[in-house]
């Protein structure tokens, strides 16, 4: 028997109080258990059951390089960029993500037609080829000042067509390789990577820009999409060795049950030559 701080007898239940909660059944008014360390284990597991697959992990790293490429810099480091060390007017920051909406408005669509029967890895790769060549033009900017505003607003469109590829293409690409009944807890830990990594650009930006490192900003960014870029090449590899496997597993499937058949011999007809 152990007793409580009232001097209770807590009747041998409170071991299970951090592993249960109690709860209100909304239909039937009955107090009910919820076995939250039940819950909590299954969730890791399903994060195990998902990063199981390799072309997973190279998703949840392509999705965090992307991220950290371009959208944790959209809204706060570009523009930091842009001001302090660009010093080009605010209205060009305005102008540029004007510029990035109505590119991918005009795009979407045409894009989503032409890519739609590409390889799904390939234009990852080139959504992050995009990434690493927006970040050069950003870089030639910074020694070029006389043409920097216009560089900087021809990057955000350059941006955009990148844009306009990644979520229509990655989404459908993460669904096709989660485990079976677990798309959603899938899609759900990949969105979740990308919220995360992405609430750290403004702290990057902040403290490289803030130290004055320049070159340290630009060249980061630039590492960074060039792996995703990797990550890209490393998920088509996977993908084209998984297609050869499966073509493999077919053929040898065709030839087993080739060799079951039993040989078929041609049919007399009946009274021929009586």
């Amino acid at each position: 028997m152990r007793l409580d701080d009232r001097g209770v007898d807590d009747g041998g239940f409170g071991d299970g109080a951090a592993a249960a909660s109690a709860g209100l059944d909304a239909e039937t008014g009955a107090i009910a258990v919820i076995d939250t360390a039940s819950a909590s284990r299954r969730q890791r597991g399903a994060l195990r059951t998902i990063f199981a697959d390799p072309a997973l992990r190279w998703i949840a790293v392509l999705t965090t390089t992307l991220a950290l490429g371009f959208y944790a810099q959209f809204e706060s480091g570009l523009p930091a960029y842009a001001i302090t060390v660009l010093a080009v007017d605010p209205s060009v920051i305005g102008t540029a993500a004007a510029v990035n909406c109505l590119v991918i408005v005009a795009l979407q669509v045409l894009v989503v037609k032409l890519t739609a029967k590409r390889n799904a890895a390939s234009l990852l790769m080139v959504v992050a080829s995009i990434w690493v060549f927006s970040w050069v033009l950003l870089s030639v900017a910074h020694f070029t000042p006389g043409i920097a505003a216009v560089v900087f607003i021809t990057t955000y469109g350059i941006f955009a067509v990148g844009e306009t590829m990644y979520s229509p293409v990655l989404n459908p690409l993460t669904a096709s390789l989660a485990p079976r009944g677990m798309v959603g807890q899938t899609l759900g830990t990949v969105a979740a990577l990308q919220t995360a990594f992405s609430a750290a650009g403004p702290l990057v930006a902040g403290v490289l820009l803030g130290a004055g490192l320049v070159d340290a900003f630009l060249w980061l960014h630039i590492a960074i999409s060039l792996a995703a870029l990797f990550a890209a090449w490393r998920i088509r590899r996977l993908l084209a060795a998984r297609a050869v496997a499966r073509a493999a597993v077919v053929r040898g499937a065709d030839a087993v049950r080739a060799d079951r058949e039993p040989p078929t011999a041609p049919i007399g007809l009946v009274g021929v030559g009586a």
